[in-house]
């Protein structure tokens, strides 16, 4: 009998696109299994148009006691003969070490990022997010060697082609002032880009329809951004669509910056107080920038609130063209035909 797998991650959009590493790794481990991947209720939407390997990907709601009596009784019901969180959220341990008293059959194994409790392999010691995902699955079922996250990088495969075009993709918006370039850096960015890449070049900005968001294109739309700056208003099922047809992303460490990198775009990520080792989980064509403050930084933000505003316009520029260069080396090396 085949197995049936549930790993989730009750995160936000961008862990939520590192959580298919985790998808991939146990699919290889048991190709006959059915992997179902969970993830919140509002990010599921994303995935509907394109193919990763989960078997099926379900939404997942804890956000009130309604929801909770739902949850119980899909899980009650269900057959999973492991459910593994990866870096579990207070609301879903609370959640399952109530299931496991209502259903002692479940086989649910949770880890949490930081603390070093539990069986995880390795838990509590910083590394890339996506390898303390796999620690996790490795640990329900120590088959084989532990797997390197550079082996198992996320993928996002659109059901249907999109054409590329002469366009970047500006990732201008961010949860916290600390992960937040200054808007007016990007604005002098697209004029070095413009200059550079020609005036037919598209830079696109894309925004959700939440509060945030849209301060954030009000006080864009006061810089007055050349013409080539085009707000891109997609719901989630029509992203990375919308994001697939550029050729780069450059911006903030964000959910659209594992979207981007997941679909195949080169990204450059400008980082603040976050530490790229666990928010960077990434090998060649995404490359980073970080801004020069304590590795420890995270734990007094309030002292770095303005870390962001000491990189540089031209920095950034700089490693764009240096990672263009390399993307052409590349793309030239491709192209050479082997003699005859």
């Amino acid at each position: 009998m085949k197995k049936n797998i549930l790993v989730f991650k009750y995160r936000a959009l961008g862990d939520a696109v590192l959580g298919l590493s985790s998808v991939t790794y146990l699919k290889k481990l048991f190709p006959e299994a059915k992997i179902t991947y969970g993830v919140p209720h509002w990010v599921e939407p994303l995935f509907r148009n394109t193919q990763t390997d989960a078997d099926e990907i379900i939404p997942l709601d804890f956000s009130n006691a309604a929801k909770w009596c739902d949850s119980y009784k899909f899980f009650k019901k269900s057959n999973y003969d492991q459910i593994i969180e990866l870096n579990q959220s207070g609301r879903t341990t609370k959640f399952f070490n109530i299931l496991k008293v209502l259903k002692p059959t479940v086989k649910y194994l949770g880890h949490n990022h930081h603390k070093k409790i539990g069986p995880i392999h390795d838990q509590g010691i910083k590394k890339a997010n996506i390898q303390r995902d796999l620690d996790a699955c490795w640990t329900a079922f120590k088959k084989g060697p532990i797997p390197n996250y550079l082996d198992y990088p996320p993928q996002l495969k659109l059901l249907n082609s999109v054409e590329k075009t002469n366009s970047i993709v500006l990732g201008v918006v961010a949860t916290r002032e600390t992960k937040m370039w200054p808007l007016s850096s990007f604005k002098e960015l697209m004029i070095m880009l413009i200059k550079t890449l020609g005036e037919n070049v598209k830079i696109l900005i894309p925004l959700s329809g939440n509060e945030q968001d849209q301060t954030t294109k009000t006080e864009l739309k006061k810089l007055n951004l050349p013409a080539q700056a085009q707000f891109l208003h997609l719901p989630l099922n029509e992203l990375p669509a919308g994001l697939a047809q550029a050729k780069c992303y450059i911006g903030n460490d964000t959910g659209l910056k594992h979207i981007c990198a997941a679909l195949g775009l080169n990204t450059l990520t400008v980082f603040g107080i976050e530490d790229p080792i666990e928010w960077h989980p990434y090998g060649e064509g995404q490359v980073f920038i970080k801004a020069n403050v304590p590795t420890d930084a995270y734990k007094t933000p309030a002292e770095f609130k303005d870390c962001m505003k000491q990189i540089t316009v031209e920095r950034v520029f700089n490693k764009f063209l240096a990672l263009k260069a390399q993307v052409e080396k590349e793309h030239n090396k491709l192209q050479v035909q082997p003699e005859v």
